[in-house]
């Protein structure tokens, strides 16, 4: 029954605490490396529409091609499920999520925006430490981990996450850093730790 739940949820919790520790300790860098973001993006999309449907709502993608970002495919896979998983989470049936992706000047630009009850100005900071959950969703099921883990992740990648108002619901913007990406023929050395 319940009590199963709330051991899975603590699991989850706890597994969630130590991926965001393991993040911050910067001990994946060796999995950087350069990725079509748009193609990542895409795929993930792809992967959560028929979830939106089932749901009653639609996810509808608007990506640039040609978004190189030096990255971790595996932390920003997680990190854009989190978000879609959050801002699905949030949305009522019939309404739908957007994703945008593009160049902005020589920086990439994702936004996840959703029509949600949004997050209340003074709580925006709030939301991103780990635990956290606002009032409104404490019935909802979910450990209150995973703006948290998106932070983390964003952090270790360099990247600007904004909380935005979509008026109503909530707009993530991430911008990755405008560092000049590597052309994928050059060897990366890792650097000796």
């Amino acid at each position: 029954g319940n009590s199963m739940r709330d051991v899975d949820t603590i699991l989850e919790t706890f597994s969630a605490l130590l991926r965001v520790a393991e993040i911050d300790a910067r001990a994946r860098m060796s999995g950087f490396s350069t990725l079509d973001l748009g193609a990542l993006l895409n795929t993930i999309v792809e992967d959560y529409q028929p979830v939106a449907e089932e749901q009653g709502s639609s996810i509808v993608a608007a990506v640039a091609s040609g978004l190189g970002v030096h990255a971790d495919g595996q932390l920003l896979t997680q990190m854009f499920a989190n978000l879609l998983e959050n801002a699905l989470r949030h949305t009522e049936a019939g309404l739908g999520i957007e994703v945008i992706a593009f160049r902005d000047g020589k920086s990439v630009v994702v936004e996840i925006a959703d029509r949600g009850p949004g997050i209340p100005v003074d709580q925006r900071d709030r939301v991103l430490q780990p635990l956290h959950r606002l009032e409104a969703s404490r019935n909802t099921p979910g450990s209150g981990m995973g703006l948290s883990i998106v932070a983390a992740i964003a952090r270790q990648h360099g990247i600007r996450m904004s909380l935005l108002d979509n008026l109503p619901g909530l707009r993530v913007r991430l911008q990755f850093p405008a560092d000049p990406v590597p052309a994928p023929d050059t060897p990366q050395r890792a650097p000796v730790v």
